[in-house]
């Protein structure tokens, strides 16, 4: 796991880890994951592949979830109130976690 904190920005990231992906000190990497929030994923995955870079998302709620219903429950309170300019389906939400599903499946359409 390599956890990137020098960018300011998502694109910054983005480009960062493209060019420290091409350092054989991560030849081994197999995987790139981006680890976020649902409502930062929808605009940072997009800005990940532009680059060109292989990556999939991991979505902390999903990690969340794994506490059970005290890390559900923390999930569907943050998401009470408006994320990323819109309102999410918290019942969804907690029906998705709830079922050992990922919250991911509000992405895909």
């Amino acid at each position: 796991m390599f956890f990137e904190e020098l960018s300011a920005t998502t694109e910054e990231n983005a480009e960062i880890l493209k060019i420290l992906s091409k350092r054989s000190t991560f030849a081994f990497a197999k995987k790139i994951a981006i680890l976020t929030l649902i409502y930062h994923m929808e605009r940072a995955l997009p800005v990940f592949r532009s680059t060109g870079l292989e990556v999939e998302p991991l979505f902390t709620e999903d990690l969340l979830a794994l506490e059970g219903e005290p890390g559900i429950e923390k999930v569907c309170q943050y998401y009470s109130v408006p994320k990323g300019g819109k309102q999410w389906p918290v019942d969804k939400i907690r029906e998705l976690l709830s079922s050992g599903r990922s919250i991911g499946e509000l992405l895909r359409k």
